[in-house]
């Protein structure tokens, strides 16, 4: 497929045949990395000086607006937001983050983009907190939007969004994981993804790209394609041509959003480097793109989505024929669609692999064999979807047969992408800083291209050997010479508290935000939990228990006993998870049973039976023990228990509640959750809250946090220090937070 700019004859039987010559990097693909560079400067620079700030524009003044939907609306825990975009009273342009519930809507309240609506906005300027992040997508204020309808309209943008509105609402008639799929790839509608743990999945396996319509995406599926239309002898012209007006017609199908047009328009530049007989063209082409766009929409410099499309796209064009080598040398087995599969998928992600390692804060090691089962795939779905939604038009009868079986198909692969995702250590966490992220990414494309290293079959077996060996290092070895720490992990309003010692580790709830919860396994180093704790059912303590099947494969997940035989709504949706997440039915834990982590043992001390139908009074309640030549040290982990629950079972243990070390505040550190008796009875040294920043329950409690102080505890709140570690050894426990310094307790 790759014709390169020449190839080098091989000098002996264990080099490859053919070998390409690096490619030149064109005057343009320099300026517009040094436009991009310096735009993002300017642009960062602007927003941490405060030159721009959170304050609301001058036009912008409640009143009646018609809006235009710049990309498709997400529907979240509160209703419905969208990036939309109006003019204010000044006749100016200005992009808002639209908010909305289905009673502020005439119409289907699933605003898709390019639809325009008419209605009485009111705005309010962005928090000091969340500007940055939106300013960078040139979003400028809040926008709440009431007595809306949706606007029809004529020409051929209108006819699109009617034909995905249409699409959309057929899709609606079919359930389940494999509908979700070919709804997100089809038509750019994501918003059954999460449904099942389907996304969670996808992310694990590092099939992200495939369903988010990126320039990634598209480039597989054609190289797929591509290699079938060269068996067939189709010019390179048609060829060619073929792919742009798919191009074309698949980035209006799916909503000419912003995305969708860069995705459209790299992998066009792909399409063109595959090609032509000369890649550098291809790279010069690549530079003018990004000018453009750039251009047209300077929020773009600071885009994580622009940035991903184009260092995708770069690493295609320059990397894929050399790592297309390379695997040729390793297999041995000529040129075909699998292995051009296989080196357009990690020339793509050579570029990005830090960045969205730091960004989905994990490391998918079944990537490579993951995206080698989807490219053909996703290449059918997309292919027989689109012909399934002509029949649909046409034959009804026969368009809904026809997307019944691929959603069957689409099932079965999920449901493959489900067993690859609850491999033992199929990702694993990864923590680092975007700037030091992209630097890395910047300097293995750099030094790839700099050395061009030729490929032999010792070399490459010789490469797979120290990859292996290091994740192998990485991921089983140096865990076992870390420190035995308990550390409150900083998940949002939530509980998630793990313990760690000698390579095994025990994680005690989880949180309900699944992407905290998992940036903060990786800053624990947990690359695989030996079990799973859920104290009881509540949404804070539990959801995100899907997202660790990974995680948890193969290991046991613990309840209260009773749990199991509770039988009400919220039991039975946690043992649902449990299954789900580990492969296995939970365990059920009753007071006296001890679990083994390592140097820590860990007690159930609570519940004795329920009295609360398995909620905060229920909580499963750990005395978790670490022996030392000093004596033991203690930690009591009270999940949502309060304290009425919490005297009753301190007092139950052998010598009182004397000799507690470590607490974790019960529900949150509410006020419920404590008092000036039960602070003084207890007198823990270390007091750990589990809560969010400016949360609507005010946990915790003034009253709470005075009363344990003056016992002459001392009080860490993961919303003010992030992770709080105590970490202890035979001389004291020291105290290490995320965000100050550390802290020496004897």
């Amino acid at each position: 497929m790759w014709a390169g700019e020449g190839v080098i004859e091989g000098p002996s039987d264990e080099a490859p045949a053919r070998f390409p010559r690096r490619p030149s990097m064109p005057a343009s693909l320099f300026v517009a990395i040094a436009a991009w560079v310096a735009l993002a400067a300017f642009q960062a620079c602007a927003i941490s000086l405060g030159w721009v700030s959170p304050e609301l524009p001058d036009g912008l003044v409640s009143g009646e607006y018609e809006i235009q939907i710049v990309e498709d609306a997400k529907r979240g825990a509160y209703g419905y937001s969208a990036h939309g975009a109006l003019r204010d009273a000044f006749g100016a342009r200005r992009e808002v983050l639209l908010s909305y519930s289905e009673k502020d809507i005439e119409g289907d309240a699933r605003l898709l983009a390019r639809q325009r609506v008419k209605a009485r906005v009111s705005f309010s300027q962005l928090s000091d907190a969340s500007f940055p992040r939106y300013a960078a997508k040139g979003i400028c204020a809040r926008a709440k939007m009431t007595n809306a309808h949706i606007e029809g309209g004529g020409g051929p943008v209108s006819a699109v969004v009617e034909a995905r509105c249409w699409a959309r609402d057929a899709f609606d008639a079919f359930e389940g994981k494999g509908a979700a799929l070919l709804r997100a790839i089809l038509i750019g509608d994501r918003s059954r993804l999460d449904e099942d743990g389907l996304y969670d999945d996808v992310k694990t396996v590092g099939l992200a790209h495939m369903v988010a319509v990126s320039g990634a995406h598209l480039s597989v599926v054609a190289a797929f394609v591509g290699a079938i239309l060269a068996r067939a002898r189709i010019s390179r012209l048609v060829s060619s041509g073929v792919f742009c007006g798919f191009y074309a017609l698949y980035a209006a199908f799916t909503g000419f959003a912003s995305p969708v047009i860069r995705a459209a328009l790299m992998a066009g530049v792909v399409v063109n480097a595959a090609w032509s007989r000369r890649r550098s063209s291809s790279l010069a082409a690549l530079g003018v793109c990004v000018c453009v766009l750039l251009a047209c929409r300077p929020s773009n410099a600071l885009s994580l989505s622009f940035f991903l499309s184009a260092a995708s796209t770069l690493g295609i064009i320059v990397l894929a024929p050399l790592l297309e080598a390379w695997v040729d040398a390793l297999a041995r087995k000529g040129r075909g669609a699998i292995t051009q599969t296989l080196s357009l998928t990690l020339a793509a992600n050579i570029p990005i692999f830090p960045v969205t390692a730091c960004v989905f804060s994990r490391v998918p090691l079944l990537s490579p064999l993951a995206n080698l089962v989807a490219a053909p795939a996703f290449t059918l779905f997309i292919g027989g979807g689109l012909v399934g939604l002509g029949l649909l038009a046409v034959f009804p009868s026969a368009g809904m047969a026809a997307l019944s079986a691929l959603a069957f198909a689409a099932d079965a692969l999920c449901d493959l992408l489900g067993f690859l995702a609850h491999v033992p250590l199929a990702s694993v966490p990864c923590s680092m800083d975007m700037t030091v992220a992209t630097g890395v990414s910047a300097g293995a494309f750099v030094a790839l291209w700099a050395v061009w290293p030729r490929p032999t079959k010792g070399k490459a077996m010789g490469a797979a050997a120290v990859l292996v060996a290091s994740a192998v290092a990485l991921v089983a070895v140096l865990p076992l010479f870390g420190p035995d720490e308990i550390v409150a992990l900083d998940v949002g309003q939530g509980d998630a508290i793990l313990v760690k010692s000698r390579g095994a580790s025990l994680l005690v709830d989880t949180g309900n935000q699944d992407a905290l919860l998992a940036a903060a396994l990786a800053r624990a180093h947990a690359a695989h939990l030996d079990g799973v704790a859920i104290s009881h059912h509540d949404d804070d303590h539990c959801a995100s228990l899907d997202s660790l099947s990974s995680n948890v494969a193969g290991s046991q997940v613990y309840v209260a006993a009773e749990t199991l035989s509770c039988g009400c709504s919220g039991c039975e949706a946690l043992l649902e998870q449990a299954q789900s997440a580990s492969g296995t039915k939970a365990v059920g834990l009753v007071v006296g049973d001890e679990l083994r982590v390592g140097n820590f043992t860990c007690r159930v001390v609570w519940p004795r039976a329920f009295s609360d139908a398995g909620g905060n009074a229920d909580s499963l309640c750990l005395l978790v023990t670490r022996e030392s030549s000093a004596g033991n040290w203690t930690a009591l982990l009270t999940g949502d228990a309060e304290a009425e629950q919490i005297d009753e079972m301190t007092s139950r243990l052998p010598g009182g509640s004397k000799g507690i070390d470590v607490l974790k505040a019960g529900h949150h550190g509410s006020k419920a959750g404590m008092t000036d008796r039960l602070a003084l009875t207890l007198s823990p040294k270390i007091t750990l809250v589990s809560c969010g920043a400016n949360n609507r329950y005010g946990h915790p409690a003034a009253t709470t946090v005075e009363a344990l102080e003056a016992a002459g505890s001392a009080v860490f709140r993961t919303d003010e220090s992030g992770d709080v570690a105590c970490v202890f050894s035979d001389e004291g426990i020291a105290v290490r937070t995320q965000r100050a310094s550390e802290v020496d307790l004897e």
